[in-house]
């Protein structure tokens, strides 16, 4: 909420002594060291129109009227789908008024830093008698502990409307979607590689 309420002011909030956007104060030094948190207070005590909507944001977040997580879903098979295209196959255009604006979708890709692989697999050890000489431990001295896959996704959706027909309505299309995705998983999963 509070991104969406940076980016909503950012065209109209100016950093004092720079004429910068917020955006654009990393460029000038001056302009950024001026970029501190008191930005929530300018937006929250502005009477601007323009600022209307972050600052509209703002006092939500202040009197925790939050958007409400509708429920997140955990694959190890890639997200092809973008955001907002998980957002559009939510949304629907079924009768209730639930539009992709109304959902936030966050797709978090997880893993050790080497993607799918292993990062103990690359780990170079040495011995004390042999200092000079790098090695890699057997896979019999690691242990089975390790798990199997080493990268997750995970789908996070959140609703703006906090109504109960919404929220309802919004946890009903993602509980769909994440039976979809399971399905699609356990067919890909019983093909076996080609």
């Amino acid at each position: 909420m509070i991104t969406e309420a940076l980016l909503l002011a950012d065209r109209h909030l100016q950093i004092e002594g720079s004429n910068r956007q917020m955006s654009t104060a990393i460029d000038d030094m001056e302009a950024y060291t001026k970029l501190t948190d008191n930005v929530f207070e300018q937006i929250l005590f502005s009477t601007s129109m323009e600022l209307a909507g972050a600052r509209e944001i703002l006092t939500n977040i202040r009197h925790r009227r939050l958007y409400k997580c509708v429920g997140q879903f955990y694959t190890e098979n890639e997200i092809n789908d973008t955001e907002e295209a998980i957002g559009m196959q939510l949304a629907g255009d079924e009768d209730i008024n639930l539009t992709p604006n109304d959902l936030i979708v966050n797709v978090t890709k997880m893993n050790y830093g080497m993607g799918k692989k292993n990062p103990i697999d690359h780990v170079r050890f040495y011995r004390k008698s042999a200092p000079n000489r790098a090695f890699k431990i057997p896979r019999g001295q690691v242990s089975t502990l390790i798990p199997g896959h080493f990268q997750d996704w995970l789908i996070q959706v959140y609703c703006k409307r906090t109504d109960e027909e919404s929220l309802g309505t919004a946890r009903e299309r993602f509980e769909r979607w994440c039976n979809a995705q399971n399905e699609q998983e356990e067919q890909e999963a019983n093909e076996g590689p080609n």
